[in-house]
């Protein structure tokens, strides 16, 4: 910092605040911030924030853990660098792609003096096997995307009750009255298909039949025998529009209709939930209730930020947004 300083023509005060991205009472005009980084990037510098660490015996380090598959994972973790970068803090990355989260991953992020822990996890069992070690550090953490009936840490998700009772009174209003709801099985056990089902049922002001309702075995993968059986069962309820409980579930009855050769939304109009961004190129482009996954990010750090602040947990819903496509037949007069 010293060589970075006289080149400057700065003290190195002035270079340290820059560089380590620190908050100064002294003011530091762009120009002079610009020529600072400037000089340190033709002089290769690199940031050591575990030896600043040693130094001043904490770190800027976040630990970001668990399941952060799909477009919508991806879009929470550029959340979670923006906003991490705006709040000068570094990520400690050990994410994996629907493995959940493991003790293995609380113990590397400890091993880097985290200040704090972002969690997307899958279940319940999963935090109570790094919560004791958590607590016992006294580390705070920020469960994203996730649900869990404690209330020792903070908690940042979607409104999906609300997602789904927008797109309830959206169909109701537009005069659809044969419905069919798509869900996956295993779902029947996730707290959030559970608010988007309660919050659907709300809208419609009813609750839904057991004919009314499509189980798929799996979101993503393409099973024919169970194509067969899902086309049969539209053949005979014949409704005016299936709403499913998530955009890879929509894709797949898209698939099914299509190789049935039933129009969309000529016959039978159909909608999904969570925005995720092949939804805008499927033929046709498909309704969804969108889930501001950026967004979520951003929060949780902010959350977390909030946490080693010395602030107590705290749950955060933020608004879904509900996305008109052609995948939905408007009716005249409605």
């Amino acid at each position: 910092m010293s060589d970075i300083a006289k080149e400057a023509g700065v003290s190195r005060l002035t270079v340290s605040v820059v560089l380590n991205r620190k908050k100064s009472a002294v003011r530091i005009s762009d120009a002079t911030r610009e020529r600072v980084l400037s000089i340190a990037r033709q002089m290769n510098y690199r940031h050591n924030e575990i030896a600043t660490a040693i130094r001043r015996g904490t770190t800027n380090i976040i630990g970001v853990i668990g399941a952060f598959n799909g477009s919508y994972g991806l879009e929470m973790i550029k959340g979670i660098v923006s906003a991490a970068d705006e709040h000068g803090l570094s990520c400690k990355l050990r994410i994996g792609n629907g493995s959940g989260v493991r003790p293995s991953d609380v113990n590397a992020c400890l091993e880097y003096c985290v200040r704090g822990i972002i969690c997307r996890a899958g279940s319940t069992a999963e935090l109570s096997n790094i919560r004791v070690e958590l607590e016992r550090e006294k580390i705070p953490m920020v469960l994203l995307d996730s649900s869990t009936p404690d209330k020792w840490c903070s908690r940042v998700n979607s409104d999906d009750f609300n997602g789904g009772f927008q797109a309830a009174r959206y169909l109701a209003n537009n005069g659809f009255e044969r419905i069919l709801y798509a869900m996956h099985r295993a779902s029947l056990e996730s707290s959030f298909a559970r608010w988007r089902y309660d919050g659907f049922t709300a809208g419609l002001g009813r609750k839904l039949k057991k004919q009314e309702v499509i189980y798929y075995k799996s979101t993503q993968n393409m099973d024919e025998e169970e194509n067969r059986a899902v086309a049969a069962h539209i053949r005979r309820r014949k409704p005016d529009v299936i709403f499913c409980d998530n955009d890879y579930i929509a894709l797949k009855t898209m698939s099914v209709l299509h190789a049935s050769g039933i129009r969309i939304p000529e016959e039978i109009s159909v909608a999904g939930f969570a925005g995720l961004d092949f939804t805008a190129l499927t033929y046709p482009a498909l309704t969804t209730v969108a889930q501001p996954f950026f967004e979520m990010g951003r929060v949780a750090v902010e959350e977390l930020r909030f946490l080693i602040d010395g602030g107590s947990p705290r749950a955060r819903l933020l608004e879904t947004t509900l996305i008109k496509r052609q995948s939905v037949k408007e009716r005249s007069g409605k």
